[in-house]
């Protein structure tokens, strides 16, 4: 993953990201995140997010980013939010991958199961987002 560090944000990506998750049947767009009908998600060029909260941003640089653009997902309302647990899984399947630990992965998972529950709370719906169906 290609990506520069910024100031009001922590990261911002420099270019675009996709990743197969398993959120199929769904269409929503936003000007910097696309969910698509057979489960590829795509984080686009120029996405700024605020890395791994209560934690150094070792090997969590990917796995921030596409749990991030899932949290942002469901607060706009178009992913719902009984997906929460699919993108804080998705965080912790991307740890390891990046050879995160076991243990600090589903450490870091478990924390995200206890206390993220209200970054994935409805928002609203930005104009600017599509959904189809």
């Amino acid at each position: 993953m290609k990506y520069r560090k910024i100031d009001k944000y922590k990261y911002q990506l420099a270019e675009d990201e996709i990743r197969q998750i398993d959120i199929k049947g769904l269409r929503v767009e936003t000007p910097f995140i696309e969910l698509w009908f057979n489960g590829e998600m795509k984080i686009k060029k120029g996405y700024a997010w605020n890395g791994s909260n209560w934690s150094i941003d070792y090997k969590s640089i990917t796995a921030s980013a596409f749990h991030d653009a899932g949290y942002q997902l469901m607060r706009i309302g178009g992913v719902d939010i009984d997906f929460r647990q699919h993108f804080d899984l998705l965080y912790r399947d991307i740890l390891l991958e990046k050879g995160l630990v076991r243990f600090h992965a589903n450490f870091r998972y478990n924390m995200l199961r206890a206390f993220g529950g209200t970054s994935a709370k409805l928002t609203g719906k930005p104009e600017d987002v599509v959904f189809e169906e």
